[in-house]
């Protein structure tokens, strides 16, 4: 289960769109705009741009192409792209130590994936 507060906003706007809701979303995201990021930023970011809008907004909602992007954009500002990179061309898979970092890598493809399209 994830354990921080935007991962979680972001798996209830995904299940339960609301207005309500997407308003604290869209103040989240305000505050990854402003600098707040961490290693559970893409992730939510990633599970907003494959969230439905909400049918009761009063507002223009967030986009999939806003928060895809602004994922790519905090995963480069953490260097993902280049662990993805040293990942890939390297036999790091291998040593024990990286094994944690596969899920990050994972996670770094799909938002990468889904950027591209």
């Amino acid at each position: 289960m994830p354990t921080h507060p935007f991962t979680r906003l972001a798996i209830l706007a995904h299940a339960a769109p609301t207005s309500e809701l997407w308003i604290l979303v869209e103040e989240s995201i305000l505050a990854v705009i402003s600098g707040a990021v961490g290693p559970d930023v893409p992730l939510a970011l990633l599970i907003l741009s494959l969230a439905p809008s909400p049918s009761d907004a009063t507002r223009a909602p967030v986009t999939a192409l806003r928060t895809i992007a602004l994922a790519h954009s905090v995963g480069q500002m953490m260097g993902w792209d280049a662990m993805s990179e040293i990942w890939h061309q390297s036999r790091l898979i291998m040593l024990p130590e990286w094994s944690s970092r596969l899920d990050q890598v994972l996670l770094w493809e799909t938002v990468k994936n889904r950027y591209n399209m």
